[in-house]
């Protein structure tokens, strides 16, 4: 009997293992100010900026319905989340559990968010979901956001 428990255990342990690399192997750059400019002149179609946190839960519904779009309409999506670098793991684990690893992935420097978030929108106070849509020419329209 221990060797069959000892076994699926051990099976159990190396599949929570690779769920944890997966989510810790996920590329979330840091967002600072000059970013949001960028990260505009670098897009050559019309796209959506989506700020989010990990205790938004309408933003994790529209996450969610995002993540089952084809590869083409997801990459029309920049995911920015305003949580703050030090939460950075668990960040990586809502992005890693929505399947959305190989998009855009940014997070706020924690040390800049005031100043990040006059640069966005100076009539934002920091509240999520906030979604700007650009389009081709880059001229940015608010999204309704719930």
């Amino acid at each position: 009997m221990k060797t069959t428990y000892s076994g699926i255990l051990h099976i159990i342990l190396i599949f929570l293992s690779s769920v944890t690399h997966s989510a810790e192997n996920i590329t979330i750059k840091l967002f600072n100010a000059s970013d949001y400019k960028e990260i505009i002149n670098q897009q050559n179609n019309e796209f959506v900026m989506l700020f989010w946190s990990i205790e938004c839960s309408p933003c994790l519904k529209e996450m969610r319905a995002i993540s089952k779009l084809n590869k083409k309409e997801r990459n029309r999506y920049v995911f920015i989340a305003t949580d703050g670098h030090e939460l950075q793991k668990e960040i990586s684990n809502t992005i890693h559990s929505m399947d959305l690893e190989g998009e855009q992935n940014w997070v706020f420097n924690s040390n800049s968010t005031e100043e990040i978030i006059n640069t966005i929108d100076n009539s934002w106070y920091g509240e999520t979901p906030r979604s700007y849509y650009f389009d081709k020419e880059k001229i940015r329209r608010l999204l309704v956001n719930r």
